[in-house]
């Protein structure tokens, strides 16, 4: 409560988010090769970023920058070459530089054929989203999790089978079978001879099957895991029994076991520092352990609390130091420092995500420092979080769906709309870690869906953040750095419309994309400055600064359905929608629709051909067809839709008596045919 308090004192000299000032957009790194790809965990160490995930086809990062400057081309020998006729799922880890050429890469090859859409699903072959892989604090290996099915054949050529197990008996849990790698970056094969990396599957020992939650490495290369295993397949039901979480670290030589430790409950997102220490985290209740209390050895118990995020501290050997219940949530993912000093994780409460900070140093242990209770919007509230290794930031992402836009408040009151250009956006947001004030946010994506499911991660040596996930977007737009995606990919079900209908073809939109966001902020071009409230005088002429961006006289707004609208930013205001004339609104707006060749109807930009849409049902299930009888003729109207004269309208003159279906074509003569009722 006391840090409560202080968080209140503070709040109302303590800035909120910065409406102008925002951080740099470096790159993007995104998948132009010819296959279908996706980013599902990202790490980074050394001024390099690394994304792990799905590849159909061949593979190939290029660092697209801002416009009039050069691509940022891969490395040839790191791209990676698959079969673009097949549907056979592999797995790649990339390297890509501080500058967004891609220098290395390593294929996992499989023999599965994928299963569903890709990255949405049932998979065959997968590293794990989001979690599914850290740099280690050596900061010379990644520690990875994964899946496969059938074979999956390493980058040192070794060959792993799902039917057996490493002694050679059947295997007896269907589906993937889990495995570890530590990847060695500074070799091609990454794992195997000459290497000091190493690839393990996990479920010897446990013939009843394995579920790996968490991997990271600490500062001797030695592997943390976190995992349940079961010593009994009950064929029957077709599941394991006999099942007990625990912790393991394995060897840096070669994988082996240097302890294992049951634990009375499931530990995710366990994450090393310096010191060899690590922390993990659970969602609580009150009846978890023995009469409500969990007992984690060495002295060190907690007692149960319904709906609250419990936060567990170890030593190098396993031995616990602290276990505390802390903020009113579910546990989803944790963070820390690799000093650890600064843990910071989400949950959620309410249907609402949160951030909260949690104390570590001694007397504060479990904590909570502040917490963020209005920022997680979006459809899935927040999906990952990281922090800054200098101490100062906590970052979250999540997803945003189109619409007019939604609302974050940050722990001073401070407010911010973020707006989706497409069917769904990416926003990233900066909380200063010493009091949980909103820093910075920042909103990229497309015309159309992103998927980040592959995490963001801050490098320990820069701060630059990485954000990964993949795209089926046709234009791409992150801060000032645009692209139009080359391998879009249109639903031939239904024309216009970006779905899952392709993801029996290797070849197609569905693409990888890392942006690589600097961590530091500054004032966007088209600003002379930036006050806390900024003035149309501000604005640079000959430009627009709207919802943070900057746009050139002219050019078209990127939201959906605002396609009428432009930056107009000398034209004073005026009423008059549905002239034809397009009034702008200053450099702070969008202009008023321009309706020369654009319908403006119910608040949205209508193509000029558009038909008028009938829809039925609603969610996932609503469906929608062109009404044959109206579409958008702007030199009839251009505030609704015009009747379609030669189309339903029947022309008196040449009528023929008979009947019509309900497009206006004649299904039989007055004399014959059979007659069709509808009863409406």
């Amino acid at each position: 409560m006391l840090y409560r308090a202080l968080l209140l004192a503070l709040a109302a000299t303590v800035r909120g988010w910065n409406q102008c000032e925002g951080p740099d957009v470096d790159w993007m790194a995104l998948d132009e090769s010819v296959g279908k790809s996706a980013s599902y965990a990202a790490a980074a160490m050394n001024g390099n970023m690394y994304s792990a995930g799905y590849t159909k086809g061949n593979f190939a990062f290029v660092g697209v920058t801002e416009e009039g400057f050069p691509d940022v081309n891969p490395v040839p020998s790191a791209t990676l070459w698959g079969e673009t006729t097949s549907d056979a799922q592999n797995l790649y880890i990339a390297e890509v530089n501080t500058i967004g050429s891609m220098t290395n890469g390593w294929l996992f090859k499989g023999s599965a054929i994928q299963k569903g859409a890709l990255g949405h699903g049932p998979q065959t072959n997968q590293f794990d989203y989001g979690g599914g892989m850290h740099a280690m604090v050596d900061g010379a290996h990644l520690a990875v999790r994964g899946r496969f099915q059938q074979l999956l054949t390493l980058p040192d050529g070794t060959v792993w089978s799902s039917s057996l197990m490493s002694n050679g008996d059947t295997r007896k849990p269907p589906g993937q079978v889990p495995f570890v790698v530590k990847l060695d970056v500074s070799k091609t094969k990454g794992v195997g001879a000459d290497t000091t990396g190493w690839a393990k599957i996990m479920d010897d020992g446990y013939p009843g099957g394995v579920s790996v939650i968490s991997v990271d490495g600490d500062a001797s290369g030695d592997m943390i895991v976190s995992f349940t295993g079961c010593t009994t397949w009950d064929a029957t039901f077709g599941k394991g029994l006999d099942c007990i979480p625990y912790l393991q670290k394995l060897a840096a030589a070669n994988g082996a076991a240097l302890w294992t430790k049951a634990i009375p409950h499931t530990l995710s997102s366990c994450r090393a520092i310096t010191d060899g220490s690590f922390f993990c985290g659970w969602t609580m209740s009150a009846s978890d352990g023995i009469n409500g209390t969990l007992d984690f050895g060495d002295g060190i118990t907690v007692a149960g609390v319904d709906d609250t995020a419990g936060i567990i501290k170890y030593n190098g050997d396993g031995v616990a130091q602290w276990a505390k219940a802390t903020a009113t949530t579910s546990f989803s993912v944790l963070e820390v420092s690799h000093d650890g000093t600064l843990l910071a994780y989400y949950g959620s409460a309410g249907g609402r995500s949160q951030v909260s900070r949690i104390g570590t140093s001694a007397g504060t242990e479990g904590v909570v420092l502040w917490t963020d209770t209005d920022s997680g919007i979006g459809t899935h509230g927040f999906r990952d979080i990281a922090v800054t290794h200098d101490g100062r930031q906590v970052l979250a992402y999540g997803q945003i769906g189109e619409g007019s836009g939604e609302v974050i408040t940050d722990a001073t009151g401070s407010s911010m709309t973020l707006t989706s250009r497409g069917v769904s956006d990416i926003f990233v947001v900066s909380f200063n870690a010493t009091n949980g004030a909103g820093k910075w946010a920042i909103d990229g994506g497309g015309s159309d869906t992103e998927y980040f499911l592959g995490g963001i991660v801050a490098d320990p040596s820069t701060n630059d953040i990485y954000v990964a996930g993949y795209t089926r977007s046709e234009f791409l737009h992150w801060g000032d750095v645009k692209r139009k995606n080359v391998m879009y990919e249109m639903n031939s079900v239904s024309a216009g419309t970006q779905g899952l209908g392709h993801s029996s073809t290797p070849v197609g939109s569905n693409k990888a994309l890392v942006t690589k966001i600097k961590s530091t902020t500054s004032l966007p071009s088209c600003l002379n400055s930036c006050t806390a409230g900024i003035q149309a005088s501000d604005v640079k002429s000959g430009y627009c600064f709207i919802d943070r961006h900057c746009y050139k006289a002219g050019e078209t707004s990127p939201y959906a359905g605002a396609g009428c609208r432009t930056c107009n930013p000398t034209i004073e205001a005026v009423d008059d929608v549905g002239s034809g004339v397009a009034p702008g609104t200053g450099p702070m707006e969008w202009s008023a629709p321009d309706t020369t060749s654009h319908c403006f109807i119910g608040d949205m930009c209508i193509a000029e051909g558009a038909h008028k849409q009938v829809c039925t049902g609603s969610g996932w299930g609503r469906r929608c067809s062109d009404d044959p009888c109206s579409k958008c003729i702007p030199s009839v109207s251009g505030i609704e839709y015009s009747p379609i004269a030669g189309g339903c309208l029947l022309g008196l003159s040449t009528f023929a008596p008979g009947c019509y279906d309900e497009k206006g074509s004649q299904t039989s003569s007055q004399e014959s045919g059979t007659i069709k009722m509808v009863f409406v």
